[in-house]
């Protein structure tokens, strides 16, 4: 008959309560219980309530958790973001300005927890739901063109290609000095065109001296590039 195995006696190292184990686990057992392990590396679970819905829960000390899941969470997060966004905004009869940081004239709002958006977008889904993908929110304000109005009744929602046409309407294609990659500036523009037209000078002799090349300035003096400076 096979030899029966022999089992070892140890000490729970939390409890100090014997229990037996086999052979192989003489050397790493220390707990007798999954409830001594736990305890013995650490403090037991306390109880929170969720600062959203009031809930209680469990937590170990060291978890920061506030909320009792996710979905509360996230509730809680656009409470404070829709507070904070109100914050920046001062109502007028027509447009609602937008009184934060501005890019390009646009508002720019942080919501909690998240990336930066346009403040006219933010407002756009706080009172009409989730933009598409590829959805543009466009201003059509009574007043003028206000980019950086956030009046839900003064947007609309477009594709690319209709915001591309709205932008152009309303003059605001990067032209000029206001592309950013623009090398000259209006002013620099309007004295090549005086100094080749005044015939002292040739299109190289100007590239020379600007630091452009001769095919640039054939474009300014040209009309080619620059349309929209007039001498």
């Amino acid at each position: 008959m096979p030899a029966k195995s022999i089992w070892f006696l140890i000490s729970c190292e939390q409890c100090r309560k014997q229990f037996t184990v086999k052979p192989s686990k003489a050397t790493s057992a220390r707990f007798c219980s999954w409830e001594c392990k736990n305890t013995h590396h650490g403090p037991p679970p306390i109880v929170k309530h969720c600062k959203q819905c009031d809930v209680a829960f469990t937590s170990h000390v060291s978890k920061q958790k506030q909320f009792c899941s996710n979905a509360c969470r996230h509730q809680a997060l656009t409470i404070d973001s829709v507070s904070r966004f109100w914050s920046y905004v001062e109502k007028t009869t027509s447009c609602w300005l937008w009184k934060g940081p501005l890019n390009f004239g646009y508002g720019r709002f942080n919501p909690t927890h998240s990336k930066a958006i346009a403040a006219h977008r933010f407002s756009y889904q706080l009172h009409y739901g989730p933009i598409p993908p590829e959805g543009c929110v466009l201003h059509n304000c009574p007043d003028g063109d206000n980019r950086a109005c956030v009046n839900p009744a003064h947007l609309w929602l477009g594709t690319k290609p209709e915001n591309n046409t709205d932008r152009h309407n309303k003059g605001r294609d990067a032209r000029g000095e206001h592309d950013g990659n623009a090398k000259l500036t209006e002013e620099a523009v309007r004295q090549i065109r005086s100094r080749y037209h005044s015939g002292v000078l040739s299109q190289q002799e100007i590239a020379n001296d600007v630091g452009i090349s001769q095919t640039t300035v054939s474009d300014i003096v040209r009309s080619k590039t620059w349309k929209h400076i007039n001498l």
